[in-house]
């Protein structure tokens, strides 16, 4: 007698009813939206970093375009214009000039110029430019004693002739009269006598 197949299996599944199948059903359901809703976000992750970046960098890219134009235009701004004085000019030029002499080369110098401007009625500017006239600009450091000799220079007009404008370091000219040297310069003047003439009677 077998006893085994006389005793009811509970494992028999056809005798299980759809209940039984139910909650597990539900599960796995659930389980399957749960992978496909992990699969959407895990995809939708690098557009949305992508998306902020994008964000971010729009004002950046107005920053730049406001920024570097200002920049560039800073660096390529004109130099601001310097107004020169009629001091200035004859400054550089005496200190060009004769900035290694004393104070009476340099007075002398400052002279030519003045006189000049009366002589021919023209500008301290229009003098010092005028073709093989003078050595201007300078652009070193003019030394005070440069203005010192111009304001001895206006203070003093009497001292030389009207037309005592030329001077050159090699020599006298070969045109005007001679008229003195003074340290390394010989001054010439337009038609005056020159000082030897002066002394002898002429």
């Amino acid at each position: 007698m077998n006893i085994i197949s006389n005793y009811p299996s509970n494992d028999n599944n056809e005798n299980k009813g759809w209940k039984y199948y139910l909650p597990l059903s539900v599960m796995m359901v659930l389980m399957f939206i749960g992978m496909v809703v992990l699969a959407y976000l895990v995809c939708s992750l690098p557009d949305y970093f992508i998306e902020d970046t994008e964000v971010i960098g729009e004002p950046l890219q107005h920053v730049q375009e406001f920024v570097v134009p200002q920049a560039e235009a800073q660096e390529e701004a004109p130099e601001p214009v310097v107004h020169l004085t009629d001091d200035d000019i004859i400054a550089q030029v005496v200190m060009h000039e004769a900035g290694n002499q004393e104070m009476i080369g340099k007075v002398a110098v400052a002279m030519t110029i003045l006189n000049r401007c009366d002589y021919f009625d023209l500008t301290v500017e229009q003098v010092v430019n005028t073709e093989g006239a003078y050595a201007y600009p300078y652009t070193g450091v003019i030394t005070h004693d440069c203005y010192r000799a111009i304001e001895i220079a206006r203070a003093n007009r009497d001292l030389f002739p009207a037309d005592f404008m030329y001077f050159n370091a090699d020599g006298y000219h070969g045109f005007g009269q001679e008229y003195i040297q003074i340290q390394d310069h010989y001054f010439s003047t337009q038609e005056t006598k020159t000082i030897k003439d002066i002394a002898s009677g002429k």
